[in-house]
């Protein structure tokens, strides 16, 4: 009985500091940005009926899908080469170089917090 009455005040007591921990914490750390993302909104909704689709057992075979797919993929080739030129004009207005801009995107990336 005893060793029952130890097991839930341990049990009330790490519930306890694990949420005063994640309240400590959502204060002190900072919050993370929203990347940016090189897919577009109009491809995500295709991507995840594709996903869907492929999800079903008999997807293979289905025209519907194999259509889905190649639009699919070529949306986001479309999209991401899109998104790399946009990013490697930018670059060259600024009279930049590619590697150290590239790398400068890539550190802010990981240095979300502001």
């Amino acid at each position: 009985m005893e060793e029952l009455q130890d097991e839930v005040d341990t049990n009330s007591t790490n519930k306890i500091l694990t949420e005063t921990i994640r309240e400590t914490g959502k204060e002190i750390a900072c919050t993370r940005k929203k990347r940016e993302s090189k897919i577009s909104e109009e491809t995500k909704p295709l991507m995840k009926k594709r996903t869907e689709m492929k999800e079903e057992e008999n997807y293979i075979k289905g025209i519907e899908y194999i259509a889905l797919n190649k639009t699919a993929r070529k949306k986001m080739r479309e999209v991401v080469r899109r998104y790399n030129e946009i990013f490697v004009r930018n670059t060259i207005e600024k009279n930049k170089s590619l590697n150290k801009t590239t790398a400068a995107h890539n550190r802010e990336k990981v240095n979300n917090c502001s």
